[in-house]
Parts: C-alpha cells; structure tokens; sequence
C-alpha cells in the first residue's frame, strides 16, 4: 500500500484520506517510484553517452516545478501538487545529477569548487521560505501541524 501511498493521496485531495498514522509515508512512496524507474533509464541509456543520461536528469529537474504549476493552474488540490511523483523529483534528479557529474573528473572538479556556493544557496532559500512561511498550510497532515505551530481556532 505504501507503494502508491502519495497517489492514493493525490487523488482523494485530502491529507486525511488515509490513517494518521501513513500519511508520512508519501514521501517514501514517491522515493519507491523513483527507485524502481530511474535504474531502468539509467541501463536503457548505458550504451549511449554519458551527456544523455544527463540531460535527461537535468530535464526533470525543470520538469518538476513545471509540473506542479501546471497542476495548480489545471484546479488540482494543492495535496495533489505536494505529493505527486512528477512534481517531486527534481530533488532526486537533481541527486542523479551530481551522481552523474561525480563520475567524470571535471564533472567531480566542477562539484567541488561550486560546493560551498550550493549550500549557501540552498541555506539562503531555506531561510527565505521558512521567512517567508505563515505557518502550517491548510493541506498539511494534522500531525505535521501540529508539530509546527497550533491552528487558530475557528
């Protein structure tokens, strides 16, 4: 069940669709996703050149945000857009990505001398939205909002 957890989710348009206790949970059925699919890319491109499986990895990782807008602007719950496979892997693409460039010495030369400004990077957006955020959203599961900031009472 946890396999397809996230669509379940997806498609009910409501965190609370499933057990308190499993909503958790979609974020390790989009990584099963991603897992059972990204090996049989990587393998059906092994043959061709290594800047395939690359750019391939980089689309998703633009794909992704495009997804979720897309999404939003086609009326889908905003649990939809969260939770959606599509919508959730350039984080993993972009992991792919840096596997990729890992393997090649001026790909592993480039990670290297641009580390520090990608985690300055990725700490400055953090503090943005955290900056940014006005509290929990109405789509979180009622155990994540709990763990951040009450809900005001109606």
């Amino acid at each position: 069940m946890t396999g397809a957890l996230n669509w379940v989710l997806a498609a009910a348009g409501d965190s609370e669709a499933v057990p308190l206790v499993l909503t958790p949970l979609w974020s390790l059925a989009v990584e099963v996703q991603w897992y059972a699919s990204w090996p049989w890319c990587v393998r059906a491109l092994a043959q061709a050149r290594r800047g395939r499986l690359l750019s391939i990895a980089l689309g998703l990782v633009v794909l992704a945000p495009l997804v979720r807008v897309g999404l939003l602007l086609m009326g889908s719950s905003q649990v939809a857009v969260y939770v959606s496979t599509l919508a959730r892997c350039d984080t993993l693409a972009a992991g792919a990505v840096a596997a990729i460039l890992a393997h090649t010495p001026a790909g592993a030369a480039w990670l290297r001398r641009w580390r520090v400004a990608f985690a300055q990077t990725a700490t400055t957006l953090l503090g943005v939205v955290v900056a940014v955020s006005d509290g929990p959203l109405e789509w979180a599961p009622r155990s994540w909002s709990s763990c951040v900031r009450p809900r005001p009472a109606c």
